[in-house]
This record gives C-alpha cells, sequence and structure tokens, in this order.
C-alpha cells in the first residue's frame, strides 16, 4: 500500500492548515480552498491505486489515469503549499538564497511542475 504514507501526509497538511486558520495566520479563503481542496487530493491518491491494479497490458489507459491523478495531485500541493508560505511569510530556501531568489524559485518550480502535468491532460 504505497498511497498510505501519502495520505497520511494530506491528512496532517490539512490539520496544519487548520490550526493556522484557528489562529489567525492565514485567511478564511486559503483555508476554503484548502477544505474544498482536501477530498480532491484524497480521491485523487486513491486513483493511483489503478495503477497497480489495472496492467498495462490490458488497459493502458486505465493504468496510467493513476499516474495523471498522482501528477495532478502534486500540482494541487505545490501550489496550495505555495500559497499557505507566501501568507505566512516563509520561504523555504530563504537563508540560502535570499527571500526574493527563493520565491521566483519556488514560483518557477510551480509552474513547470503545473504546465508538465497539463501536457499529458
Amino acid at each position: 500500500f504505497v498511497e498510505l504514507p501519502f495520505i497520511g501526509y494530506l491528512v496532517l497538511d490539512f490539520v496544519t492548515t487548520r490550526e493556522f486558520w484557528q489562529t489567525g495566520q492565514i485567511s478564511n479563503a486559503l483555508y476554503r480552498v484548502s477544505q474544498f481542496l482536501f477530498p480532491v487530493e484524497l480521491v485523487l491518491i486513491v486513483l493511483f491505486r489503478m495503477t497497480f491494479v489495472i496492467e498495462a497490458f490490458q488497459n493502458i489507459r486505465g493504468h496510467t489515469i493513476g499516474f495523471l491523478g498522482l501528477q495532478i495531485l502534486l500540482s494541487l500541493i505545490s501550489s496550495k503549499n505555495l500559497l499557505v508560505d507566501r501568507e505566512l511569510g516563509v520561504t523555504p530556501g530563504r537563508k540560502l538564497v535570499g527571500q526574493d531568489v527563493a520565491r521566483a524559485l519556488a514560483l518557477l518550480y510551480v509552474f513547470l511542475l503545473v504546465s508538465t502535468s497539463c501536457l499529458f491532460i
């Protein structure tokens, strides 16, 4: 069950976002987005199971839909994390390269991830 740790991550990420909202560190709008995306993210990670259930030789579309769901899920998570980090005023890697460069790299990463995911839809 490869997806079980990922489900644990999604639950802990949602709980953390909820705590940020309860303490007033993030806006109501961002918390509502997180509430809406949480069940979508769970469905996408469960669909990843199809990769192991459906054989590629029998049904190539059914087999690869799980990978597409995983790629969309990773795009959603990275976009949401970027928004939360912006509202909190933190950027991963800011001590290494500076705040402005770290934000630009984070935006570039999310852009490339989302655009690559859109190529396969």
